[in-house]
Formats: C-alpha cells, structure tokens, sequence
C-alpha cells in the first residue's frame, strides 16, 4: 500500500524531491556524469521535471492491492486489501521512528511468535513470547534439520564404499578359486557309488582280468 502512496503523490505532483536529494547527498543542480544521461539532461533540475511529466500521464491508480497467492507456479488464491491511509501512515511513522534510532526494537505479539520460528536470533533473544520450552523445542528442531542432510550423505557414502570393497572382493578371486570337479573339495558323495544291494546285478570279469587274477 505504500507502493500506491508513493505513485499516486509522484502522479498528482506533489512529491517532493529536495528530501530526497538531500537524504542521498546530492545536490539538485548537480552535473551527471554518465554520457547515457548527459544525452539528454545534464542535471537533476532538468530531469526532473521530465520525470513529473511523465508520471502525470499514468492512468487512475486503483486504491486497493492485489495479493495472488501460488504454489510451484499454479496460483490458488486472489484477494484485495484497499488502501488505508490512516493505518498506513501510522506504521510508516512508527517504523522510520525505529529506522532513525527514535525508539528501541519491539517483540512481536503473542499472536505472531510463529515469526519467531524463523528467525535467526531466536536464542538468547528477551523479547521472544515463545516459552523455554518452545525455544528448547525450536533449536532441537533445527539441529535435526541441519544434521539430516549430512547424516543422509554420509550414508550414502558408506553404502557406496561397501559396495566397491565387494567388487574388489569378487574381483580378487577370480575363476581359479571355484571349486573343481574331481578334486579335494568334493565330497565323497559327489563320486559315483556301486549298488550294493543284493539283487542288484553285478558285471562279470572281463578274461583280461581273470588271467591277471591267475
């Protein structure tokens, strides 16, 4: 709304600019020095009345803001605040009270101190409506947030270093260490075995072996 404030005044005419100027140390009849300026106008006292001119011809400002909510791009909500010169004009004085160093820091209300979960002097601040055990709550909370993501990459490592040492492992071994057929990791029912039931048939020696026999 202060937007609208300072538009409308710069519309109408009526801003003045020896504030401002004298604000920022800048004398009105001041030379520029950028050759994008001196082009045109070679001082302030020239550009100004430039500057009224051309804000003399906006169309009528609305005396109302528009607020458009979204998420990821895909607005849900519109709404309309009209303007409100007195309650404007007070926080502006209230505020620049402040900014000049007229009054000391105000704490926010009871009903805002979820503003307090944001801020980064919630610790050891005295004008926090949050109680101990909210704060104790809050930094807790923000620890674990912070060590999550180191805990989660850490992890991660781990995982990935384990896998290599596998690889290394079966890498290691290579063809020669699996067991061969025959040798002496078989077992010996691994071997072929005769039957020895009674009814089983048995193979007649060959002359061969029976002349050996003899």
């Amino acid at each position: 709304q202060l937007y609208y404030r300072l538009l409308k005044d710069l519309r109408d005419g009526v801003t003045p600019i020896e504030p401002m100027l004298q604000s920022w140390g800048v004398a009105f009849e001041g030379r520029f020095k950028s050759d994008a300026l001196t082009s045109s106008f070679e001082s302030i006292d020239e550009l100004w009345p430039a500057v009224l001119e051309a804000a003399a011809g906006l169309p009528e400002i609305r005396p109302e803001m528009e607020v458009a909510y979204d998420f990821n791009g895909k607005e849900f909500h519109r709404s309309r605040i009209p303007y409100a010169e007195r309650a404007v004009m007070f926080q502006l004085r209230e505020l620049l009270q402040w900014w000049k160093g007229d009054r000391h820091a105000e704490g926010v209300q009871p009903r805002e101190a979820w503003k307090c979960r944001y801020c980064d002097f919630l610790l050891g601040c005295p004008l926090t409506p949050l109680t101990a055990e909210q704060i104790s709550e809050e930094i807790a909370k923000r620890t674990q947030e912070l060590e999550q993501p180191q805990q989660q990459e850490q992890e991660q490592q781990e995982g990935a270093a384990a896998v290599d040492n596998n690889n290394n492992i079966n890498t290691d071994k290579g063809p020669e260490s699996a067991p061969q057929l025959g040798g002496p990791n078989d077992s010996p029912s691994d071997k072929p075995q005769a039957d020895k039931r009674p009814d089983a048939p048995h193979p007649s020696p060959s002359p061969a072996a029976g002349a050996a026999a003899a």
